[in-house]
C-alpha cells in the first residue's frame, strides 16, 4: 500500500513525469500529484497564508531552508491547510527540517536513486528521534 501511495502522488506533470496523470493498475484508477507546477495561483495563496498568520501551520519556517526549496510550502500550503487539524502539535518530517533537502537531486533518475533516498530519509529520521524532534507524540508500545 506505501509502494502505491507512493507511485501515486509522484508525478508532477511535466516535472516528474511527461503525462499529467498516471494509471495507477494496484487501484484501477488514474492518479495525479495534488500540486500543479503551471498555476501561479499557489503563489496568491502562500502569500495569502504569510499576511494572515496560517503559514505557521501550514509551512512553518523549519520546513524549508528559505533558497530554491520554497517551492514546496508554496505549492502545497493550501493542502496543508485542508489536511491538517487546526489545533494540536503537528509534527513535520521533510529533507528539509534538518537543512538535507538538495534540488540537483530532482535530476536523478533510477530505481537506486530512489531507494537510497528512502535509506537516507529514515536515517534522517533516526537523528531526530535522538534529538527528541518527536517528542510531542506518544510512543507504541513495544
Amino acid at each position: 500500500d506505501f509502494s502505491s501511495a507512493v507511485a501515486a502522488t509522484s508525478c508532477v506533470w511535466l516535472v516528474v513525469r511527461l503525462e499529467p496523470v498516471r494509471w495507477l493498475r494496484q487501484k484501477c484508477s488514474f492518479c495525479c500529484d495534488g500540486c500543479n507546477p503551471f498555476s501561479f495561483f499557489c503563489f496568491a495563496e502562500y502569500f495569502h497564508h504569510l499576511r494572515t498568520g496560517l503559514a505557521q501551520r501550514t509551512a512553518p519556517r523549519p520546513t524549508f531552508t528559505g533558497g530554491l526549496d520554497m517551492i514546496y510550502p508554496i505549492w502545497n500550503c493550501g493542502v496543508m491547510e485542508r489536511t491538517l487539524p487546526k489545533r494540536g502539535a503537528h509534527i513535520w518530517l521533510t529533507p528539509t527540517v534538518g537543512g538535507n533537502l538538495k534540488l540537483w537531486n530532482a535530476l536523478r533518475f533510477s530505481g537506486w536513486f530512489a531507494g537510497e533516498q528512502y535509506r537516507l530519509g529514515y536515517d534522517h529520521a533516526r537523528g531526530l528521534d535522538l534529538q527528541g524532534y518527536f517528542s510531542a507524540l506518544s510512543r507504541r508500545p513495544r
